[in-house]
């Protein structure tokens, strides 16, 4: 079933690039000429932001349809599936005006033609891209094509439960081998873990230290922390260095192998945490909002993953949005003056950043004093500068979905009898193939 459900999925997209040659030979320019008038100013805009988050986006919509100058309205639409859903939408003619875009997804459907290339228009209107943190900048192009305009700059960490740390220590000295301090190492996550992590009577987990199933998701990050890369960029195939690669699959391994257990599987991390029966997490800023709509009073502090062993540096991935306009929306003139306004306007930035708790990816905002004076903000642009976006090679997130995700779950559950050096083959093995699947 579920290949017969890739190969319609295949049939669909390839239907869709055959579509887009229609306009190959239209200038930009011609279809963004400025003609506002004969298009509408009520515009759809698609993201994969869903449940209760949606609310969120949809209330930073509000702002934008309140205050910007062109009297255009938004209205959001959230989608899964991406890349699949614009690939039919095209075939019905019934594409949104705009995408709220994860920018990861770029350099695998910009080559199929999905989305209109900007770069023209950005010298047309003397655009000064230099504005943009550069790393989400890139993360929007292909082969030196521009495809959008970043919204904002989310870096993933580690959430840290400020009362249970102290409650732990609150009977402890900072010399008592049993005490715990923020984490910084590898070493110090690990002890910090052990140490909060709750057991009743039976042995049942009934406080975690730290949430062991976000480890999959986090691969890229620890390699991060100890120097290490994923996939070379410039030939598109994995290239994870052995000894790195196998440090951080028998970090997370000391993890799933430890005695007594350290976590549960399947644990709602935001409600866990909100109920101080979770220490520590892997997650992006908007946690903090997340839990906080459960548990205002909370004391939680955000940190780089902790430095690794070799070359150690505290780090962390960089995700988030932004803007694209579908090729062939029916309002591109319209589309592309709320992009500009929005990506540039200090209050439309900073309203999404209050609502959706995400640092802009306009720097001139930094200097900000609702950035500066912003506690979680002006601390994780302080470390900015260790972090990485993700790989921009086409087929990177099915990389992750297809050959990392698995291969580390077969490690945690043994299955397979999966090891350490078999789970880091598998991993490159798998990745290579689904990498130049991507490339064909």
């Amino acid at each position: 079933m579920k290949k017969l459900t890739l190969l319609f999925l295949s049939f669909v997209i390839a239907l869709a690039i055959l579509g887009c040659g229609g306009d190959d030979d239209t200038s930009i320019l011609d279809v963004f000429d400025g003609n506002n008038g004969n298009e509408s100013t009520n515009l759809v805009i698609w993201g994969e932001v869903p449940g209760t988050d949606a609310d969120d986006i949809r209330e930073a919509m509000a702002f934008v349809s309140d205050n910007n100058p062109y009297g255009i309205s938004l209205e959001y639409v959230p989608v899964q599936g991406l890349g699949v859903r614009l690939a039919a939408a095209r075939l019905a003619g019934d594409l949104p005006d705009l995408v709220l875009w994860p920018r990861p997804d770029t350099a695998t459907y910009a080559p199929k033609g999905f989305l209109y290339e900007l770069h023209e228009l950005v010298e047309r209107d003397g655009m000064n891209t230099d504005i943009f943190y550069a790393e989400a900048l890139r993360e929007l192009k292909h082969d030196s094509a521009l495809y959008g305009l970043p919204v904002d700059i989310d870096p993933w960490g580690i959430w840290v439960n400020m009362g249970m740390v102290e409650s732990h220590n609150a009977d402890l000295t900072p010399s008592d081998p049993d005490y715990v301090t923020v984490p910084t190492t590898w070493d110090e996550l690990y002890h910090a873990a052990v140490q909060l992590t709750r057991h009743d009577q039976s042995g049942n987990v009934t406080a975690t230290g730290f949430n062991i199933n976000a480890l999959r998701g986090a691969f890229y990050s620890f390699l991060l922390t100890i120097g290490g890369e994923i996939i070379d960029e410039n030939n598109g195939v994995v290239n994870i260095d052995d000894t790195k690669g196998t440090a951080v699959l028998e970090f997370f391994n000391d993890f799933y192998r430890h005695d007594p257990p350290l976590y549960t599987r399947g644990i709602d991390p935001i409600d866990a945490f909100a109920g101080n029966r979770l220490a520590m997490t892997f997650g992006p800023l908007y946690f903090e909002r997340q839990v906080k709509a459960r548990n205002a009073s909370i004391d939680m502090q955000f940190i780089s993953v902790p430095a690794g062993p070799i070359d150690g540096v505290q780090s962390g991935v960089i995700g988030g949005y932004g803007l694209v306009i579908p090729r062939g929306a029916k309002n591109p003139n319209n589309a592309w003056d709320i992009m500009q306004w929005w990506t540039n306007d200090q209050e439309a930035l900073l309203a999404y950043t209050d609502i959706y708790s995400a640092l802009p990816a306009n720097i001139t905002l930094w200097e900000s004093d609702s950035i500066k004076n912003h506690p979680l903000f002006s601390s994780v642009i302080d470390e900015i500068e260790h972090y990485r976006v993700r790989p921009v090679v086409p087929g990177y997130i099915n990389f992750e979905v297809q050959a990392v995700f698995p291969t580390i779950d077969k490690l945690e559950l043994e299955m397979d009898n999966m090891t350490v050096a078999k789970a880091l083959e598998e991993i490159k093995r798998i990745g290579d193939r689904t990498l130049a699947l991507e490339r064909e």
